[in-house]
């Protein structure tokens, strides 16, 4: 009986195209605006980055070549409990919250990064201090992405 219900009301609707998502003003209706600018905006903020280099990134850190391979399969981890989480919240908070915490979360994240990179070089690697504050706001920026 249920199926029924599902399959007459797949029936009524009518099938979507690609005019459904002209507008008349901007070419596009605004929400495809706002989906290719959260994808611009998802590229831009330099998550490739934190993966592509992530060795290079913790060998700067002073961390030895060995280990930094280690820490890029942390960082991956990280990557995969943040989306599990964002999966679970998306449904009861909703994606503009998970968006906006997300965004103000990378952005605190990466300034603390810069500040910790900004610390003079000893030996060609940052202090100890400077460089575990890089290490934990590396991973805490991809938690938030």
């Amino acid at each position: 009986a249920r199926v029924t219900e599902i399959e007459t009301a797949m029936h009524r609707e009518h099938k979507s195209s690609f005019k459904d998502l002209l507008g008349n003003r901007f070419f596009f209706l605004p929400i495809v605006w706002v989906g290719i600018g959260l994808s611009m905006f998802q590229q831009l903020v330099g998550i490739n980055v934190a993966f592509y280099y992530s060795a290079t990134l913790w060998q700067s850190v002073g961390i030895d070549p060995t280990d930094s391979f280690f820490y890029s399969f942390t960082t991956s981890i990280i990557n995969i409990i943040g989306t599990v989480i964002a999966m679970v919240l998306v449904d009861r908070v909703g994606r503009r919250p998970l968006a906006l915490v997300g965004s103000i979360g990378m952005a605190v994240a990466l300034a603390v990064e810069a500040w910790a990179f900004s610390a003079d070089l000893v030996d060609g690697k940052l202090p100890t201090a400077q460089g575990a504050t890089a290490l934990v706001a590396a991973h805490v920026f991809v938690l938030f992405f």
